[in-house]
């Protein structure tokens, strides 16, 4: 049985901010990558990515913010995921991709991290 994962989209203080709950793996990423990738050619500011109701992820996964994140930063632009589980922290730990991405607490922390990324506000 195939397991989803949902992306729901809003805006906070001006930020685009991306909410998953499900799984994040080979079968779900292709779907995550579309919306990132919508987002990275349609010039938005940055983006936050709200991990809260993420349960899993694998490899596939965090290659898809690896991607995203290198078509915003080649225009000054930022990604910055938030509400990560321990497991889902583990998995970009294990990954050794916690120097290239930003990882924040909180929606609170994230925002304060997107100014500092993209030096607006």
């Amino acid at each position: 049985m195939a397991q989803h994962l949902q992306c729901e989209e809003r805006t906070v203080d001006g930020a685009t901010v991306v909410a998953l709950t499900g799984r994040l793996d080979i079968d779900t990423s292709p779907g995550l990558r579309e919306v990132l990738l919508r987002h990275v050619k349609a010039g938005s500011a940055g983006l936050l990515v709200d991990m809260t109701g993420v349960e899993f992820i694998d490899s596939s996964g965090v290659a898809t913010f690896i991607d995203a994140q290198l078509g915003l930063s080649t225009s000054g632009r930022g990604l910055v995921l938030f509400g990560l589980s321990p497991q889902t922290r583990d998995a970009f730990a294990m990954a050794k991709v916690t120097d290239v991405l930003t990882l924040a607490g909180d929606q609170q922390e994230a925002l304060a991290a997107m100014v500092g990324e993209t030096g607006t506000g």
